[in-house]
């Protein structure tokens, strides 16, 4: 499932990549996505297959660094929480491989 334009060759796969800006390099990668701007990569034959501008928008200026030195010391008013499995995990993980509840797909690279 999912979108497939009709002039893209049968069996090849696409992605919808969407942009992000970091100002710096411990910025969050998601914090500032570009709106407006999307490319459609023809995975198979490795190309891009098209390119959507919508014009340009304003991104952004929320700061995008999360780490501690950023937002200051982290919060000490939260309980613990634990998730407990008494009869062990319903699913398997082999590497990026993962099986649960009748579903197969890899995480990562």
């Amino acid at each position: 499932g999912g979108y497939a334009p009709a002039d893209l060759p049968e069996g090849h796969r696409l992605w919808r990549c969407v942009f992000f800006r970091k100002l710096s390099a411990r910025d969050n990668c998601y914090a500032r996505p570009i709106p407006g701007l999307i490319a459609y990569v023809d995975v198979t034959a490795m190309r891009l297959h098209h390119l959507e501008d919508h014009g340009a928008q304003e991104v952004p200026s929320v700061p995008g660094t999360y780490h501690t030195e950023a937002v200051g010391p982290l919060r000490t008013d939260l309980k613990p929480i634990e998730v407990v499995q008494p009869e062990g995990p319903s699913f398997e993980v082999d590497g990026h491989h993962v099986t649960w509840a009748g579903w197969d797909f890899r995480i990562g690279t």
